[in-house]
């Protein structure tokens, strides 16, 4: 009788726990799916705006302490199919990343990147937009401090997207530390 007991009591708790182990297990991957409808741009694949806000708040108070330079490159083209693969492509280092900012515009974040850094990656965007393509960049790179404003920054990197997109097609307009 004492045995019965005790194989039934330890079936009970063996089930417990099974059935705890897959329900977190499901939990777990909820938390993926949900992770990445918050992040993630359902037409480019690349991360979205919210991402950008949060991930390059966070770049820039990084930058910033221990002070090296951060780089924002803004494109705008048309045509929005080819664009996001190409940059994913261009795009090599794990600290930087690419996100969809609006409609047709995408911003790369590229911490601790010279002015070097920056041109090689705008280099290989290049080298990979065929003939038809419209591209216009915009780059700002600076080395933030605590008297930089992150807000700042951005509006450096679109006004240099918008003289870029004003001069014509396939224009590059760079600004450097004007902060």
């Amino acid at each position: 009788m004492i045995i019965y007991i005790t194989i039934t009591f330890l079936l009970m708790i063996l089930t417990f726990f099974i059935t705890r182990f897959f329900y977190i297990t499901k939990l777990k991957k909820c938390d993926v799916v949900i992770n990445d409808l918050t992040t993630i741009d359902k037409e480019t694949g690349l991360y979205n705006r919210h991402f950008f806000d949060y991930t390059y708040l966070s770049e820039f108070h990084r930058a910033s302490r221990i002070n090296c330079p951060l780089a924002l490159v803004f494109f705008k083209s048309t045509s929005t199919d080819k664009l996001p693969q190409i940059l994913l492509d261009s795009i090599k280092r794990d600290t930087d990343f690419i996100s969809r900012y609006e409609k047709n515009i995408y911003a790369a974040v590229l911490y601790d990147t010279s002015l070097e850094g920056v041109d090689q990656i705008i280099n290989r965007v290049m080298e990979r937009v065929d003939g038809d393509m419209d591209l216009n960049i915009g780059v700002h790179t600076s080395i933030p401090d605590s008297h930089t404003s992150s807000i700042k920054l951005v509006e450096e990197a679109i006004k240099s997207l918008n003289v870029a997109i004003s001069r014509g097609d396939r224009i590059i307009e760079f600004t450097l530390n004007s902060i």
